[in-house]
This record gives structure tokens, sequence and C-alpha cells, in this order.
């Protein structure tokens, strides 16, 4: 009996110092849940309408909030560089309700933007989404190592016939590219809080998991932020941190041919890949997945649409208007290869 009570009094006091937790730093966890919920596609879209109404609630109460947070003019500025011309061009797109409808859409993002960062102006809340943030990614990299392995995720998810596909699933092949947008959320956490080691043990397993992915369009937003982080440390330490660069390029070496000699779907990518080399149209054409057909009548569209283009979510109405007649994206013979 004793025990019994011992085990309910544990039990009611860590329920109590979890809901002293969550009342505390709700904003950040409200926050890490959209990455969080990405895999479930739709779902990452709750956290984002409760957001909007938040950020509304803050725009009313803080409307000066501009003139006290670069941060936030610098969002507003750039979401401003995106949605004015996106709202021009739907006067005259090829498909106005599509248009119209994501110009609307869009707007949710000004509230949005103005709860985070209004969020992250205490240093606490922003400390905590960067520790939840690396922990999730963490996470899906260690699913998608073990179903690199085993086949099999740390849920069962079998591993796709196309590439590594983690907590994803077999339809949503989206990983790689995730992982490379949201890799410089843990590097910075790690870098900033964390010994030098953790930066490039950090640094070692999101360079594995992408490589091994497979996604090219991961390769090179993860190189870019590679290069990045390379160029901020090396304006201090030149010297060691040249050494550190040549160090993780061949650590990427070594991965791919690892994974080239271990992999048969990330051998046939990378020999997809170099066929690049050898330098006629048709063989250009097929390391880039089929994809100058899409170039070439995006610049017939951009040619005959100068200015406005042909609208936002107009790309695909127009597509078949601007194409070749023997286009594969048009007979369905093509298929995307990331």
């Amino acid at each position: 009996m004793n025990q019994l009570v011992r085990e309910t009094d544990a039990i009611r006091r860590l329920f109590h110092r979890g809901a002293g937790v969550a009342r505390r730093y709700w904003p950040a966890l409200l926050i890490a849940s959209v990455p969080a919920l990405l895999p479930a596609a739709r779902l990452a879209g709750v956290p984002v309408a409760i957001m909007t109404v938040l950020g509304l609630v803050a725009m009313l109460r803080r409307p000066t909030l501009p003139r006290e947070s670069p941060a936030l003019r610098l969002y507003l500025a750039l979401f401003a560089c995106y949605w004015i011309p996106a709202a021009l061009a739907a006067f005259d797109a090829v498909a106005p309700a599509k248009a119209w409808q994501s110009v609307v859409a869009y707007l949710r993002f000004v509230p949005v933007g103005w709860f985070v960062l209004a969020a992250l102006s205490d240093p606490q809340q922003r400390v905590a989404v960067w520790r939840l943030t690396a922990l999730l990614v963490v996470f899906w990299c260690l699913d998608a190592l073990f179903q690199a392995v085993t086949g099999f995720n740390f849920f069962g998810m079998a591993h796709s016939d196309d590439r590594l596909n983690g907590v994803f699933g077999q339809s949503n092949l989206k990983l790689g590219p995730v992982l490379a947008v949201l890799s410089p959320l843990p590097l910075e956490y790690a870098r900033r809080f964390l010994k030098r080691a953790w930066f490039f043990a950090a640094l070692a397993l999101l360079l594995a998991v992408i490589v091994l992915i497979g996604t090219r369009s991961a390769w090179i937003m993860f190189a870019l932020v590679t290069l990045g982080y390379g160029y901020l440390y090396a304006r201090s330490r030149p010297r060691r941190w040249l050494k550190a660069g040549l160090a993780v390029g061949g650590a990427a070496v070594l991965i791919g041919a690892l994974g080239y000699h271990l992999s048969p779907t990330l051998a046939g990518r990378i020999d997809r890949s170099l066929l690049v080399l050898e330098g006629d149209a048709a063989s250009v054409d097929q390391a880039l997945g089929m994809r100058l057909p899409i170039w070439s009548t995006a610049v017939r569209m951009i040619a005959d649409n100068p200015v406005n283009g042909v609208g936002v979510r107009g790309f695909r109405h127009a597509y078949a208007e601007y194409a070749d007649p023997d286009d594969p994206w048009l007979s369905g013979a093509a298929g995307t290869t990331g």
C-alpha cells in the first residue's frame, strides 16, 4: 500500500512538473510542433492556424513591435519581397482563382511571423526552440540510419524503393530537403551552447544521412549550409577551419563512396548525376532528371510574360500551351529523380 502511495505521489509530482514546463514554454512547444508535424502533412497546419490567431491578437495588442524588433522588420521586408510580386502577378494570371487563393492564404504568415519573433525575443524561448528542433532532427537522422541498415525505421516503416524516407513514409519523400532546411538549427544550438566536438558530431550525422538519402536538391542545400558555417568560422581562424573544411569534404567523399558500394539506389543516383560530364544534351537531360524540357518551357513562358509571369500556381496550367508537342512531361513518360 505504501509503495502504491509513493508511486502515485511520484507520478503526481512528475505531472505537475511537466505542466509547469508546458505553461512556461508553451510558445516554444507550439513553434517546434510545426516541424515535428511535417511528416503528418496537413496536421502541421494546425499549429500554424493557432499561431495565426495568436499573432493577430499580438498585432492588436502591440502594433509598435516592428519599431522595436529589427528581426521582425527584416522578416516583414522579406515577406513583402515575395508577396507583392505574387499579388501583382495575380491580376493577369492564367489561373486567377488559384493565384488569388494563394495570395490571400500567404497573408497568414504575417501574424505567424509576428507571433514567432515576439516569442523568440525571450532568450529562454529561443533556446528552447533550438533545443527541441535539434532533438527532433537528431532523432530523424538516427531513425533514417536505422532504416538504412535494417530496411525499416523505428516505427516499422519500410525503406522506399527510391530513397530513404524515415518518418515521412513511402509516399512523402521529403526527408532530405527538410533535414537540409532545418540543419542550421541543431548546428547553431551546438555551436552556441555545446562543445565544439558536438558541432562536428552533428555536422557529420547530418552529412551522412543527407548523402545516404540521395536527394540531390538536399545535397545542394546542405552544401550551402556547410559553406555558410565554413565562412563564419574561417573569418576568425582561417587555417584551422580550412583544415576542418577539408575534413568535412573528405568525409562527404568517403560517405558517398561507401554508400555507392552499399546502396544500389544511391549508386544509381550518383551514376545518373555523373552523366552531366558527358556534355551532350541527352546525357545532361538524363542527369538532371529529365528537367531540360521544363526549363526550356519556362524560358518560353518568361519570354511571353516578361513582367508578371503566369501567376502563382499557374505554371502547371500554362505548361501545355508552351511545351513542345513531344514533351515527356505531357505524355507522362518522365518522372522526378530528386
